[in-house]
């Protein structure tokens, strides 16, 4: 690249990446639901953001697509020539070779963390829990990792939890969301230094972030979870199933065969709730459900409300489960209830499901049984 490089091009480097400036980094494997090229929404609005007279904004990215994923290397195409050809140069610049080392060097300089993917297919975004140990603050979508560490106290939030079902309109959104925070919010906060120069606010943040994130985040957590959730779990199972010449194992395929068999027998019968239209935050209702299981006892089913928040199209978001108990029978009408807390604002329902439920069961997914209101 040196040696293709003209004088005009080495004058270009010397005059980005000015360390006083904002900066944001964005770096990862270039897939199509990471959207790189959201911020490229409105070309004019990210140049006049860039080239703001008083507060002006730097963004550095870096990536790779797979060899055989072209729409991921079309987002490259695109940044590329937006930033070569559009206006883009003195603000933005894409590093080529990107790997561990690149990435380290990023979540160890940038000043804030961008990740705006498609929700919900963001896995994790393991990229913004790096930064936040090196001082770093993160602006993302409520997705993966940030949809649970988000707190506006140090950090910022793309858009909301509501998602539109065209894909484009949503696109659109977010990228205002995205423009608005970068205009309104992270820049101003991080040009306001009252007290010698420093921009008070936007380091009490960070102290806030890494006090709080960088303890719940981090790859103890994670190993201490699988182990205590799934494997310590796994090998006592293990265990219990081999002893007593298998009459363990061989009584829970018996009760599997069984519930498997009885399954076409099950059906949500009704459900109601004790709640009126409106129900104030921190007070809690009721919820009950009548069941029909059949030949089934109510031993061998789990009942549960899913509570959440309702979506564009009616549909539960962000739910959460609350197994029902067993009040009362009558025939083969089983009464199930439990009572729920009202936490959240806003638009909320409810729906009831059936599942199988077994001491030797671990993960009721595993037959595959569910059956819906």
């Amino acid at each position: 690249a040196r040696r293709n490089a003209t004088q005009p091009d080495f004058n270009v480097v010397g005059g980005i990446l000015d360390p006083r400036i904002l900066t944001i980094g964005f770096a990862r494997r270039f897939a199509t639901y990471k959207r790189a090229t959201l911020m490229l929404s409105d070309k004019q609005r990210l140049l006049e953001l860039l080239n703001h007279s008083e507060r002006p904004v730097q963004i550095v990215i870096a990536g790779k697509s797979h060899p055989r994923d072209d729409g991921g290397k079309t987002l490259i195409q695109e940044l590329v020539k937006f930033i070569n050809f559009e206006g883009g140069r003195q603000r933005m610049v894409f590093v080529e070779d990107y790997d561990m080392q690149v990435a380290r060097a990023l979540v160890q300089g940038v000043d804030v963390w961008l990740n705006n993917p498609r929700r919900p297919m963001e896995a994790s975004g393991t990229s913004g829990m790096k930064v936040v140990p090196n001082g770093g603050l993160n602006c993302s979508i409520l997705d993966g990792w940030w949809d649970e560490g988000y707190d506006p106290a140090f950090g910022f939030a793309i858009g909301d939890r509501d998602d539109s079902p065209d894909e484009g309109h949503q696109d659109w959104l977010d990228s205002r969301s995205l423009y608005g925070l970068i205009e309104s919010e992270l820049a101003p906060k991080f040009y306001h230094r009252p007290d010698n120069g420093l921009p008070t606010g936007w380091i009490q943040m960070m102290r806030g972030s890494i006090q709080t994130l960088a303890p719940m985040f981090s790859t103890s957590r994670m190993v201490r979870e699988y182990a205590e959730q799934f494997y310590l779990p796994a090998s006592v199972s293990y265990s219990k199933m081999r002893s007593g010449n298998l009459e363990q194992a061989k009584s829970a395929l018996d009760w599997r065969s069984r519930v498997r068999g009885a399954w076409g027998e099950v059906r949500v019968i009704g459900s109601g709730d004790s709640s009126p239209t409106q129900v104030q935050l921190g007070k809690p209702f009721t919820i009950s459900a009548t069941v029909s299981l059949g030949s089934l006892s109510p031993n061998d089913v789990k009942v549960q409300a899913l509570v959440g928040r309702m979506g564009a199209n009616r549909e539960l978001v962000d739910f959460t489960a609350i197994d029902l108990k067993l009040v009362g029978e009558e025939g083969n009408a089983v009464k199930f209830e439990g009572q729920v807390l009202s936490q959240d604002p806003g638009h909320r329902g409810y729906t009831v499901r059936v599942i199988p439920n077994h001491e030797d069961v671990y993960v009721p997914s595993e037959l595959n049984l569910i059956r819906w209101q």
